[in-house]
């Protein structure tokens, strides 16, 4: 499959967003969740990619008044319900809440400390179970955390709660590739990738590589493109020149390989990618879009595009 990412939505939101997750709580999909880290300034809602139930692209559900300084946000899911951990950087707190029936009001299950600084916080699943992998690019210090189905205790995957890795990795983004969990590394300052799979409790080391082609240095966000029965993709967007690539990642029984997709020029400034699916009614048949939400911090711009499309029978 080629890749083709077509914008159906253009719409404004308010600017400053520092993460824009999705929201599976609320009782329709997809929801997102948008939050300003310095004002505290949250909402929720829907997003349409096509304007058949929302002409605007989006509807907003509710408006929320959060604390400042969460660096993260990273919701996820358990046979318990739906559920939202918060980190700060700067004082190392840690929040679990579960989602009220309704999507947003929320309710304290955990509170935590954990050490300052870390830079990348990923929910890491493996089969059943929730594992927060949590890592600061600047000391290299690592922790793998597994929450429970109740979201009411962190326990430490590793003999120790932290320990270290080398410094400098920019991204880790977890990638479903042929029915197993990798992550993707990277080092924007050194162009260096690696692949790991992940076992439940260990990273295993499929593929590392670094380029010496300038063209693989400063690589700025990354998000994740899920895409039925390929190889797990990502697209990756460079802030100082604007260039935007997607790349897939493929492990065989005769190794790993990231193989590139598609290569295009944007615009500057974006910040946020979110991907999400959605059905589309289409007559007698139904458009199961898989889609993503590109978001610019400075102006709140804001595109829905889609990149794959399903065809099935309602």
């Amino acid at each position: 499959m080629t890749f083709k990412p077509d914008t159906f939505m253009e719409f404004t939101w308010p600017a400053g967003y520092t993460s824009i997750v999705a929201n599976k709580a609320l009782p329709d999909s997809p929801g997102y969740l948008a939050y300003n880290q310095k004002t505290g300034a949250t909402e929720t809602g829907y997003l349409d990619l096509k304007g058949s139930t929302y002409p605007a692209g989006y509807k907003k559900v509710a408006t929320l008044a959060w604390e400042t300084g969460w660096s993260a946000l990273i919701p996820f899911s358990s046979s318990e319900g739906r559920f939202l951990l918060r980190y700060k950087k700067a004082d190392g707190t840690v929040r679990v809440d579960r989602f009220a029936s309704n999507g947003y009001d929320l309710k304290n299950t955990l509170t935590a400390r954990w050490i300052t600084g870390l830079t990348s916080i990923e929910l890491v699943r493996h089969g059943d179970d929730n594992n927060i992998l949590a890592y600061d690019s600047a000391t290299g210090r690592v922790g793998l955390k597994r929450i429970n189905a109740t979201g009411t205790a962190l326990t430490d995957v590793w003999s120790e709660p932290w320990t270290y890795w080398s410094t400098g990795w920019t991204t880790l983004l977890p990638v479903y590739t042929n029915g197993e969990t990798c992550l993707l590394g990277y080092k924007s300052a050194e162009g260096r990738v690696s692949v790991d799979r992940f076992n439940g409790t260990k990273f295993i080391n499929l593929y590392n590589e670094t380029s010496t082609d300038p063209d693989a240095i400063g690589w700025s966000v990354f998000s994740p493109l899920p895409c039925p029965d390929l190889p797990g993709r990502y697209l990756a967007y460079r802030k100082t020149d604007a260039r935007v690539k997607v790349e897939e990642i493929d492990t065989t029984e005769n190794g790993t390989d990231i193989r590139p997709v598609w290569w295009n020029q944007w615009s500057a400034g974006w910040t946020t990618f979110l991907p999400f699916e959605q059905m589309v009614p289409r007559g007698g048949t139904y458009d199961y879009s898989y889609c993503y939400l590109a978001y610019k911090i400075t102006s709140g711009e804001v595109d829905l595009d889609e990149y794959f499309t399903y065809l099935g029978e309602i």
